[in-house]
């Protein structure tokens, strides 16, 4: 072997350990430690015996090298390969990362309890949360009156049941409390709704109840137009998680709604307004008309006068025509 083919073995044998080692180290990455180690080491091992072939200088050492690198490469990809298909029959699905991926579907069921499908694990905890809801009572008693664009002060009460007087009180003074029997849990939702009306706030509220397991919610209501309108309030029971255990919806509770005394001035005024207006409308017509007779009398009387003398020329006319005998 001439000097330039040592050099260009010198020079491609580390080339094709550095490409054994980083196709290695690639692959590697994406399975155990120990068999990076491995690969990692007999590539060193395949450098090594390059190095020390360039220090001895010949020809027969350098194609010894060069053999033993290509060797050693060669060994380094097919342990990689027998490495990875090992793993791949061990674990054949894995992620980007080289995990294993658990892809199995979950399997639900249909949970009446919820009326929803659920994992069955899930279903068993919403039976267990129902199992240890607790017997209550809800109180709404919103004012029977109200008066338009005022707000007022709506409250819903639930407790226990054997606090029913107290969660009256709870829910207004109202005297007329609509109640009624309910189940309460950790965490209870409540909405208040009526078309005609504004409430603050106009969207559901949770509450945590605690272990005294009685809770008051409070709106700010405006009537926005006069009359009898319905008000309604919803208790919903919630598991921990957030999902619908129950719903209690309240009785239409009818709210009359007036005007205040100022706003009825106001109405009052305004239909006398209107009714003067009316009026002068009316003898706006009739003033209209006798200025203008006044204004144009001369031609109203030579109206009048032709008139009535065509009313005396056909008399005269037809009394003429009656006189005067028919021809023989």
């Amino acid at each position: 072997m001439d000097s330039r083919s040592l050099i260009t073995t010198i020079a491609i044998a580390p080339m094709l350990v550095f490409a054994a080692c980083s196709g290695a180290a690639d692959r590697t990455d994406r399975q155990d430690d120990v068999t990076v180690s491995e690969s990692v080491e007999d590539s060193l091992d395949a450098g090594d015996a390059v190095v020390d072939a360039m220090d001895e200088a010949s020809d027969e050492a350098a194609a010894d090298a060069f053999e033993d690198a290509a060797e050693a490469a060669a060994d380094a990809v097919a342990e990689e390969r027998t490495g990875v298909s090992e793993a791949a029959e061990e674990d054949p699905i894995r992620n980007a990362a080289g995990q294993s991926v658990d892809v199995s579907p979950v399997q639900t069921i249909w949970c009446g309890d919820v009326r929803k499908r659920v994992p069955a694990g899930l279903c068993e905890d919403y039976r267990d949360q129902i199992a240890d809801l607790d017997q209550g009572i809800a109180a709404f008693d919103p004012p029977r009156d109200m008066v338009k664009g005022q707000a007022s002060e709506v409250r819903l009460a639930i407790g226990p049941e054997e606090e029913e007087l107290r969660i009256k009180s709870l829910a207004g003074d109202q005297g007329m409390a609509a109640t009624a029997g309910i189940e309460i849990g950790a965490k209870m939702r409540a909405r208040l709704t009526g078309r005609a009306f504004d409430i603050d706030p106009d969207i559901p509220v949770d509450l945590e109840m605690g272990r005294s397991r009685r809770k008051v919610w409070a709106w700010d209501v405006t009537p926005k137009r006069e009359g009898t309108h319905p008000l309604s309030a919803e208790i919903t029971v919630l598991a921990t998680d957030g999902t619908i255990l129950n719903r209690y919806p309240s009785d239409l509770i009818r709210v009359n709604v007036t005007v205040s005394q100022s706003e009825a001035r106001e109405i009052a005024r305004a239909e006398r307004a209107k009714k003067r207006a009316e009026a002068e409308q009316e003898v706006g017509f009739w003033t209209r008309m006798a200025k203008l007779l006044l204004e144009f009398w001369w031609a109203a009387l030579a109206l009048l006068s032709g008139i009535i003398g065509g009313c005396f020329y056909l008399r005269d006319k037809l009394r003429n025509a009656k006189a005067t005998p028919p021809p023989a």
